[in-house]
């Protein structure tokens, strides 16, 4: 009697699980589908508690993630998930590709196109992921291993005093029509920009006794694109350029080209790769060869109308890095190395002081939130909190992200392990058990940081009244 009550009440609280998983899934795709992807995240979230290998509730939760920028969280869901959908295989290889991951991206990308049917306008985005996913390829092979000075972030009609180029170098100026201008130091030869239709090219003056005789330069440099930003070394026979032909990496890429005295023309213009460019506009390279400091502008950190310069210091040779992973990050620049110098060198040149991260530099204002309390209220700080029991969580939180932070990148380094060995059975173990681990601290952070609002609100309440 008592074992037939005991089947009884198992299997109404079984049935009753069943009904409210039911009643949030609905909840939850309802939400899904209204694009309302902060409380869909939530939903799924919940029922990801209660199934956490529902494939469905993975594959949305993740999409909820990358909706709203969470593109680590994203990822990580998104391999949990499977290949059981196959918009799974088209997200991912996005996000692969956004995190310089351009191996898996394109593997996943070309997996997914095989899958396409009629849908003639993902076809021809898909071709064009496709395309920059290749290039990617080859570039990060080959990432420059450079350390940065400085960084300093302007407006872009500010932008050339970020560049302090010794006298024998030249300058960078602004001609009348506002278009650059590279002018060696006697002022005897020049690269500067005009317009020649719809697009810029590349101008090349020789000062003869008073007045200067000019050529527009060969179609090996000047494209069918725009031509600008020009700098020459001292050689006299080396010059970079920006161009934002079709066969670069996206938006402005820096170029280098050479003069060949024997043919009379310049060689087909190289470009420089990672991390000078990127899917965004890079631009103005010079190098002051005698202070051996170079200086590159890019505006993938910056707002509009905006441009970081960044200083680095002249490699001898050019060395490439060889760490995959450092590969990725410098590639970014999201973790670039910065150069270290004694005590000497740092009082010898006031401006190698402050030593700034990309995207938070000393002119930078925008700041990254510590804390969303809710729509109105959002913390940069922990001395904002009003709560101690709030505070206190939120220190938990910071020590959490650097913990997810390693955790990723031990996965990352094990993934890119994996790929050059194969089918190695001890490494797979090794990537599930991350993969394990990063999944439950993330949920862990989401609630730490659930518990720090409720506390910090209810603090503010308590003052409100």
């Amino acid at each position: 009697m008592k074992r037939t009550k005991l089947y009884i009440i198992s299997f109404c609280l079984l049935s009753l699980t069943a009904a409210v998983n039911a009643q949030t899934a609905v909840r939850a795709d309802a939400l899904f589908v209204e694009k309302n992807y902060a409380e869909a995240a939530h939903a799924y979230r919940s029922l990801l508690g209660r199934v956490p290998d529902n494939q469905l509730y993975l594959y949305r939760y993740a999409r909820c993630q990358q909706e709203l920028g969470q593109t680590d969280t994203a990822i990580v869901y998104f391999e949990k998930a499977g290949e059981k959908y196959q918009l799974r295989n088209y997200y991912l290889g996005l996000l692969y590709e956004q995190s310089y991951r351009f191996e898996q991206a394109l593997t996943l990308l070309s997996r997914y196109a095989l899958t396409l049917t009629e849908d003639t306008l993902r076809e021809q985005e898909l071709k064009q992921h496709i395309a920059y996913c290749r290039k990617g390829a080859r570039y990060i092979r080959r990432v420059e291993d450079i350390c940065i000075i400085d960084s300093v972030t302007l407006p872009l009609s500010r932008l050339l005093t970020a560049y302090r180029l010794s006298a024998e170098c030249g300058s960078i100026t602004l001609a009348d029509s506002l278009l650059p201008c590279y002018v060696t130091q006697k002022g005897d030869h020049s690269v500067c920009v005009k317009r020649v239709g719809q697009n810029l090219k590349l101008l090349s003056c020789h000062r003869i006794l008073s007045a200067d005789e000019c050529d527009t330069l060969p179609g090996a440099v000047n494209s069918d694109a725009n031509q600008s930003y020009p700098f020459m070394l001292t050689d006299g026979v080396t010059l970079y350029f920006a161009s934002d032909k079709a066969e670069g990496l996206g938006g402005y890429d820096i170029y280098v080209t050479r003069y060949n005295h024997a043919t009379k023309d310049w060689f087909e213009p190289e470009n420089i790769g990672f991390p000078f460019n990127s899917s965004a506009n890079d631009f103005l390279y010079a190098e002051d060869e005698l202070s051996g400091i170079g200086y590159f502008a890019t505006d993938r950190f910056a707002q509009d109308g905006y441009a970081t310069v960044y200083s680095f210091e002249l490699n001898p040779e050019k060395r490439i890095v060889t760490d995959s992973l450092r590969a990725i990050k410098l590639a970014q620049l999201s973790h670039p190395t910065f150069c270290q110098f004694s005590d000497e060198e740092r009082l010898a040149d006031g401006d190698i002081q402050n030593n700034s991260k990309p995207g938070k530099d000393h002119t930078v204002t925008d700041e990254q939130p510590l804390a969303v309390i809710n729509d109105e209220l959002t913390y940069y700080s922990l001395t904002e909190f009003r709560s101690p029991k709030a505070r206190k969580l939120c220190e938990q939180v910071i020590l959490l992200d650097e913990a997810i932070s390693e955790e990723k990148e031990n996965l990352l380094r094990a993934r890119i392990e994996y790929e050059k060995l194969g089918q190695d059975e001890e490494l797979r173990s090794v990537i599930l058990a991350s993969e394990r681990t990063l999944v439950n601290m993330i949920a862990d952070r989401e609630q730490l940081m659930l518990q720090v609002r409720q506390e910090e609100l209810l603090m503010l309440n308590r003052n409100y009244k």
